[in-house]
């Protein structure tokens, strides 16, 4: 099977569309991995203006703007089932936190 035939069919799954909507962000944003995996679900700040707060080196805050095709896609991800306590924008199947080891595996 193509590589790319298998990312397209993993969005049938919990964890593929989290993966999409993961990817999405991670390349619009230019986030780094940690700060990726560290997002919160109150991070995300949707509607007019919809933008992702990160509080990065130095303990600096940066919002950085959403386009509205990553949003639509981040809205249809937060309506589905949550894993854990809901507070971790991009949960494992736990519920708790990506691990930096687990996304590599995930993209390899």
């Amino acid at each position: 099977m193509r590589r790319d035939r298998h990312i397209l069919d993993s969005f049938e799954y919990w964890s593929g569309r989290r993966d999409h909507a993961f990817l999405l962000v991670a390349v619009q944003t230019g986030l780094r991995l940690s700060e990726m995996t560290g997002l919160q679900r109150e991070d995300l700040i949707l509607g007019v203006g919809a933008h992702v707060r990160v509080t990065g080196e130095g303990r600096k805050e940066r919002c950085t703007p959403l386009a509205k095709s990553t949003l639509a896609v981040l809205k249809a991800w937060l309506r589905e089932p949550q894993c854990g306590d809901g507070d971790v924008l991009f949960p494992s199947a736990q519920g708790g936190r990506l691990s930096v080891p687990g996304v590599r595996y995930r993209l390899t």
